[in-house]
């Protein structure tokens, strides 16, 4: 029986981090290993962990946010990954439906229908792509609509840790990209970089968890600080992941009018991030650089294959 790790990331969650160990509980088989990564909490999380046989307490020197999950991974003692955070409960079925996917050698990770606690409508759902004009963006399809809709497996533009990663392709990307600190874009960036080496990330929505949602990034970085988080990554993505010249052009070349128009709806802090991104460039463009030589299906292809709309 092939065995899997289950990653859970952890940031003062001693209020939700139990409820998260007993859905694992449940659907944990022999062989499998469960790992809490913690971020330096300041809580009671590693007694929570003590109550529950077999899982591993993997303590960090400082909060890396996302970026723990690398730790994890390296720590992992199998083929498959399941990375999730210290609010999500995996529902019954979750790892019969996840093992049916090991053995598709072209797959990066599976990820889940993720659920509000109601667990009839839908958070996460797959994402795709839009380019219109100058504006690049993803949606989550699905999103607030009615869960039992989404029954047919799709290819995902993101990679939500909610799901099944192989270990080793993960490990290959160098996971979750610290240029992204401390949140947002990093997830795409995983997936968006798998695409381009030719794997596959796939919406299985057989593989159900619920979100008990805690949003430890807004508490602990304040929201002006994730306003420019956002508005930053999603600048140092494109010029990390997107080669194709036309594409770039339209990007760059609509940055003032991208620039007032998030300005004006989303106050200075959306300005702030803009500015964030400058000095970042170099490392984006250097790490693209190294990415690029791998690289099998261009960016109107990954386009193509999840479902995205390049418009005039």
């Amino acid at each position: 029986m092939t065995g899997i790790s289950f990653i859970v990331l952890n940031y003062n969650g001693e209020n939700v981090l139990s409820g998260t160990l007993r859905s694992i509980e449940a659907e944990r088989r022999p062989g499998d290993e469960c790992i809490v990564v913690d971020n330096h909490s300041t809580d009671q999380s590693r007694s929570v962990c003590q109550r529950f046989p077999g899982v591993r307490f993997l303590s960090l020197a400082e909060n890396r946010v996302l970026g723990a999950y690398n730790a994890g991974v390296q720590a992992a003692v199998h083929p498959w990954v399941c990375l999730l955070n210290n609010d999500i409960h995996i529902e019954k079925g979750f790892r019969d439906a996840a093992i049916r996917h090991v053995g598709d050698k072209r797959l990066f990770a599976a990820t889940a229908k993720i659920l509000y606690p109601d667990k009839k409508t839908m958070e996460t759902g797959y994402c795709r792509p839009s380019f219109n004009n100058f504006h690049f963006k993803y949606d989550i399809v699905g999103r607030g609509e009615l869960a039992s809709q989404y029954e047919q497996e799709m290819e995902n533009f993101s990679a939500p840790m909610a799901g099944i990663f192989h270990r080793e392709k993960y490990l290959e990307l160098g996971g979750i990209d610290c240029l992204y600190f401390p949140a947002y874009w990093e997830e795409i960036d995983l997936a968006y970089n798998a695409w381009k080496r030719g794997w596959c990330v796939l919406f299985d929505p057989k593989m159900v968890a619920v979100h008990h949602h805690e949003d430890r990034i807004v508490k602990t970085h304040g929201a002006g600080k994730t306003v420019a988080a956002g508005a930053r990554n999603k600048i140092l993505f494109v010029a990390k992941n997107i080669a194709d010249r036309g594409l770039l052009f339209r990007f760059f070349i609509g940055w003032p009018a991208v620039f007032l128009a998030g300005t004006l709806r989303r106050g200075p802090w959306f300005a702030y991030g803009f500015f964030q991104a400058i000095p970042r460039l170099t490392n984006a463009w250097k790490r693209k650089k190294e990415m690029e030589k791998k690289r099998v299906l261009s960016d109107r292809e990954i386009f193509h294959r999840t479902h995205g709309m390049i418009r005039p």
